[in-house]
């Protein structure tokens, strides 16, 4: 009889320890995924919860080429809160579909996905002026580059934006100091009032301003965003613009 009991008792108890992990993920159906563990491949149970968090973890390497964070896969799959989702990264993890580091909010790593820098690269071309004029460094190679999240894009392609460094204090009222790193779109028209790095030809010399054509006199004004400064008046012919102002790194002092 005892034996008999035994055998009635253990079936039971392995169903009700499914149903309470069941309850704890929030899932429906369990979904098989081939995982590896020592280089050997082996199949794993993945609720329906954790296959749409691993899918949608995923896609947004794909498409943004780093990880999400808790937050936006809680909002992304409509999950009742944080602690589900860490809940079920902790159930990804011990089968191991993920790699989480602790202390970084976008911290993910799927199991054997090629790594990749979550970092942009922009070309960076030496120092421009914003209180006088000064050379651009022309000899770029590959280690002159200026490293990005690329978040500060949202997804944009950067294939067409370069870095200058400001040397001086002439655009501080618009929030651009010395030493600061501009993001500059390359691009040879600018709307008025927009802020540009122009071409000065004769001087041979580049600069960071407002653009403000004056066609009637044939010349354009470079406006600094600084009250203490004088504009600088220049021919059309001897202004061209390389590219507008897209973004600012800032230095702290």
């Amino acid at each position: 009889m005892s034996r008999l009991s035994e055998r009635k008792v253990e079936p039971k108890t392995r169903n009700q320890v499914k149903a309470v992990e069941k309850g704890s993920e929030e899932n429906g159906e369990v979904k098989t995924r081939t995982g590896r563990t020592g280089g050997r491949r082996k199949v794993v149970e993945l609720s329906s919860k954790q296959q749409r968090i691993l899918e949608f973890v995923e896609r947004f390497l794909d498409e943004n080429n780093m990880p999400p964070t808790v937050r936006e896969i809680k909002d992304e799959l409509k999950i009742s809160s944080t602690s589900v989702v860490d809940y079920n990264l902790r159930g990804l993890e011990e089968k191991g579909q993920v790699i989480r580091r602790s202390g970084k909010s976008r911290g993910i790593e799927l199991v054997g996905r090629q790594k990749h820098s979550y970092a942009e690269t922009v070309p960076f071309l030496g120092s421009i002026a914003a209180g006088l004029p000064i050379p651009v460094i022309k000899d770029v190679t590959p280690e002159d580059v200026v490293e990005l999240p690329p978040m500060m894009f949202k997804g944009k392609s950067t294939s067409d934006v370069f870095a200058l460094k400001v040397n001086g204090y002439s655009m501080v009222d618009a929030l651009i100091n010395d030493g600061d790193i501009v993001l500059i779109k390359a691009q040879e028209t600018a709307e008025t009032g927009e802020t540009v790095a122009v071409w000065l030809e004769s001087e041979r010399e580049t600069t960071l301003k407002k653009w403000y054509p004056e066609p009637t006199n044939n010349r354009v004004r470079l406006q600094p965003a600084n009250q203490t400064m004088q504009p600088i008046y220049t021919p059309m012919n001897n202004a061209r613009v390389m590219g507008k102002l897209v973004g600012v790194i800032r230095t702290l002092a």
